[in-house]
C-alpha cells in the first residue's frame, strides 16, 4: 500500500495550493488538458472522477466524441435548503435563518396588530401587550360580553402568527420568533356564538366586516394614542372575499363612514394629515400591513376582482410605495409549493398531522410582491385534540404548519425591525428598505433582514 499524500501546485501568483486527488484520476485529467488544450480549474477523484473548466465550443464539441466523456454539463449555482436548528432547547426556525430574523433590542412602542382569532396565552409569547376583541365593532367588544366576544380565539391560527413574529428568544423552551420580542396587540376579529372562530381546521375564518373593524381600531389607535408618531404593522393572514379597495387617489375623507364589509387597505396604511372636529388637524402616520397572498395556487393578478388578497384599484402592478405588501410562500429549499390539483397539495401537512388543513399552494403573479418561508413552519399553538384554546389557559405547545398565513408574519416582523432599526417614518420608507433588501431565491424577491 501507497500512502496518497497532498501535492502542491503554483497558482497564477506562484502560490503553492495542496491537492489531494487520486494518483490515476489526476493523471487522466492531465492527459485531457494536454489533448485538448484547457486548464483545469478544479477536479474530484474521490466521489468520482470530474473537472472542471472554461470551454470553448469547440472543445466542448470534441470531448463529448471521447469515449471515456460520461456527461457535459454547465456549472451552476445549486438551490439551497433550510432546515430547524436548535439552540439552549430552543427551536431555531428555518425561516429565521433563511431571513435572517432578529432580536428586539429597542424600547419603544411600536406595535404589531394581529388581525385574526385571538392569541392565546402561551409560555413563548411574552411579547403581547394587549388583547382586545372588536368583533362588534366597538373598542373591546370584550367589556359588554365576555362569553359572546372572547379575547382568545377557538382556533389557535392566530397564536401561530404571532410566534412566527416575536416568540420569545433564549428561553430555551419553544421557538425564536423573526423579531423576536416584537410588541404584539391581538385584535380578535370572532365571536365564540355562531363558530366565527371555532370549528375544525380550514373552516371559515372571522367575517371580513370584521377585518374592517379591525383596521379601524387600528386607524384610531396609530392616531389619537401615538405621542411619538411611530409608523406601525399590521398582519393580516387571511384572505376575505368582497375587499373593495379605494385607490389613493380617491380617498373619502377620513371622517366619513365606510361600509365595515368592505375595508380599505389603502386609506390606513397611507399617512396623512387628519381633520379633527375638535382640535383642528392631527398627523396620521400611516401603518404598513402585510397580507398573506391566497393558498389556492392561483395567479393572484392584480385585476381587482380577486378575492383572495389586497388589489389595486385601478387595476395595474403593486404600488410599491404604498406600505402594502401581500406575501406568496416558500419551502425550505426555496421554490415555491405549488399545485393545480386539490387532493395533492404542495404544502407539507401540519405536524402534529391534522391540526391546519393542508392547503394546495402558494399563490403567484404580478400581486405577490414579496416572498417568505411558509411552509413546515413550526411556532405556539394551543391544544393539540381537539385543537382550539381556551381564555386563561396558558400554553406551550408547538406545531409545524404550511400556509401563506404564515409567510405574512414573516414580513410584518421585517417591517417592524427596519422601522426599528433605521428610524423610518413612513409605511412607503419600510416597504422600500425591505424591497431594497430583498434576496433573490430562485428568481422570487424573499424578505432578507439585513
Amino acid at each position: 500500500k501507497v500512502a496518497i499524500l497532498p501535492r502542491t501546485k503554483q497558482d497564477g501568483e506562484g502560490k503553492p495550493i495542496e491537492f489531494f486527488h487520486n494518483p490515476k484520476t489526476e493523471a487522466l485529467v492531465t492527459d485531457f488538458e494536454r489533448a485538448y488544450g484547457f486548464e483545469r480549474a478544479g477536479m474530484t477523484s474521490w466521489v468520482g472522477n470530474s473537472v472542471t473548466a472554461v470551454l470553448t465550443r469547440d472543445q466542448i464539441a470534441v470531448l463529448a466524441r471521447d469515449l471515456r466523456v460520461k456527461q457535459i454539463s454547465d456549472d451552476e449555482n445549486n438551490t439551497f435548503s433550510w432546515a430547524d436548528s436548535t439552540s439552549g432547547g430552543e427551536t431555531i426556525l428555518w425561516g429565521h435563518q433563511a431571513v435572517n430574523g432578529k432580536v428586539r433590542t429597542v424600547s419603544n412602542n411600536r406595535k404589531i396588530y394581529v388581525i385574526d382569532t385571538g392569541v392565546a396565552y402561551h409560555g413563548d409569547l411574552n411579547s403581547i401587550v394587549q388583547r382586545l376583541n372588536v368583533a362588534c365593532g366597538a373598542y373591546n367588544c370584550n367589556e359588554s360580553n365576555p362569553s359572546i366576544y372572547p379575547l382568545v380565539g377557538c382556533y389557535p391560527h392566530s397564536t401561530h402568527v404571532a410566534g412566527v413574529i416575536s416568540a420569545t428568544n433564549g428561553n430555551g423552551t419553544g421557538v425564536r420568533g423573526i423579531y423576536a420580542g416584537a410588541r404584539i396587540v391581538s385584535l380578535a376579529t370572532g365571536i365564540r356564538a355562531g363558530g366565527d372562530n371555532c370549528g375544525p381546521p380550514g373552516s371559515d375564518g372571522p367575517l371580513t366586516s370584521a377585518t374592517g373593524y379591525g383596521l379601524d381600531y387600528v386607524y384610531w389607535d396609530a392616531l389619537y394614542n401615538n405621542a411619538a408618531q411611530l409608523v406601525h404593522v399590521v398582519n393580516i393572514s387571511a384572505n376575505p372575499a368582497g375587499m373593495a379597495i379605494t385607490s389613493a387617489g380617491a380617498q373619502p375623507n377620513w371622517w366619513k363612514a365606510r361600509t365595515a364589509a368592505t375595508p380599505s387597505w389603502v386609506f390606513v396604511g397611507c399617512p396623512v394629515e387628519c381633520a379633527d372636529e375638535n382640535d383642528g388637524y392631527r398627523q396620521y402616520p400611516g401603518v404598513f400591513i402585510a397580507q398573506s397572498a391566497g393558498n389556492r395556487s392561483i395567479d393572484a393578478t392584480c385585476n381587482g376582482n380577486s378575492n383572495d388578497h389586497y388589489t389595486t384599484a385601478p387595476a395595474g402592478a403593486p404600488d410599491p410605495y404604498d406600505g402594502i405588501m401581500v406575501v406568496g410562500a416558500l419551502k425550505s429549499d426555496g421554490t415555491r409549493p405549488y399545485s393545480s390539483n386539490p387532493a395533492m397539495p404542495a404544502f407539507s401537512p401540519s405536524i402534529p398531522a391534522n391540526q391546519v388543513s393542508t392547503t394546495v399552494g402558494s399563490n403567484f403573479g404580478s400581486c405577490v410582491e414579496v416572498w417568505a418561508p411558509g411552509d413546515a413552519i413550526s411556532s405556539t399553538w394551543g391544544e393539540i385534540q381537539p385543537s382550539s384554546t381556551l381564555v386563561g389557559v396558558t400554553y406551550n405547545n408547538i406545531v409545524s404548519a404550511s400556509g401563506t398565513s404564515f409567510a405574512a408574519p414573516h414580513v410584518a416582523a421585517a417591517a417592524a425591525y427596519y422601522a426599528d432599526a433605521f428610524n423610518l417614518t413612513s409605511p412607503g420608507a419600510i416597504e422600500q428598505k425591505i424591497r431594497d433588501n430583498f434576496s433573490s431565491v430562485g428568481g422570487l424577491n424573499m424578505v432578507q433582514l439585513n
